[in-house]
C-alpha cells in the first residue's frame, strides 16, 4: 500500500514538473505587438537651392516619411520625373514657372493624402535678364556728367547732374519714386558751363 502511494506521489510530481518546464509556442503570451507607427513626412533640405524658372533642372529633395507614389509641386506647378528613391530621398525634375523669381514653396503629398511644405528652401532665378523701353529724363541744359545717390536718404535713387548750358540750372536734380521714374528737376546756381558735380555727406 505504501508503494502505491509513493508511486501516486512521484508519477504527480513528475507531471508538475513536465507543465512546467514546457510551453505551448502556438499560445499567445500577453498582449499582441503594436504595428510600427509610421515616419512622420517632413522635407528638410532641397539641392541645389537656386534653379533657373524655365524648368528641367534635376533637383533632390531629402526628408522622412516619403511614400512610393509620392507627387511634388514647387510654386503650385506639379514637378516632373518624381522618383521616391528612398523614405528620405525624392529626385525629380523642376517645372516651368515664367515670371517667377525668388523664394518658391515645395509640397509633398503621400498617397494617403497627408502633405508636408516648405517655402524657405529652394529660389527661382529668371531664365534671361530684360529691360522695359527706355523713358527719357531731362536733366538740364546741356548736361555734362549725372550721378545717382540717394539725396534725402530715403532708400531711393535720385539724380543730380552738372549741367553747362546755363548758370541758373548749373546743378540739377530730381528725387527718385522708387519705382524707376523721378520727380520734376529742382536747380542751383553754379555759375555757367558746369562740367562735373561731387555728392557726399556734410
Amino acid at each position: 500500500m505504501k508503494a502505491r502511494k509513493r508511486l501516486v506521489w512521484i508519477s504527480a510530481a513528475l507531471l508538475m514538473a513536465s507543465l512546467s518546464t514546457n510551453c505551448d509556442s502556438g499560445t499567445p503570451m500577453g498582449d499582441p505587438p503594436l504595428p510600427p507607427t509610421p515616419e512622420a513626412l517632413s522635407v528638410s533640405e532641397a539641392m541645389p537651392k537656386q534653379l533657373k524658372n524655365s524648368g528641367g533642372t534635376s533637383l533632390t529633395l531629402t526628408g522622412t516619411g516619403f511614400q512610393t507614389g509620392a507627387t511634388v509641386t514647387i510654386a503650385g506647378v506639379p514637378a516632373q520625373d518624381v522618383v521616391v528613391v528612398s523614405s528620405t530621398t525624392i529626385t525629380l525634375k523642376s517645372p516651368l514657372k515664367a515670371a517667377t523669381c525668388g523664394l518658391v514653396p515645395i509640397e509633398v503629398t503621400n498617397p494617403d493624402g497627408k502633405a508636408a511644405m516648405r517655402g524657405d528652401l529652394l529660389t527661382f532665378l529668371t531664365n534671361g535678364l530684360q529691360y522695359s523701353i527706355p523713358t527719357p529724363v531731362t536733366m538740364g541744359s546741356y548736361p555734362r556728367q549725372v550721378l545717382t545717390v540717394d539725396l534725402n536718404k530715403d532708400g531711393k535713387i535720385d539724380l543730380i547732374s552738372a549741367n553747362s548750358g546755363a548758370a541758373n540750372n548749373a546743378i540739377a536734380y530730381r528725387l527718385g519714386n522708387g519705382d524707376g521714374t523721378f520727380g520734376n528737376a529742382n536747380f542751383f546756381t553754379a555759375g555757367s558751363s558746369a562740367f562735373g558735380v561731387v555728392v557726399g555727406d556734410a
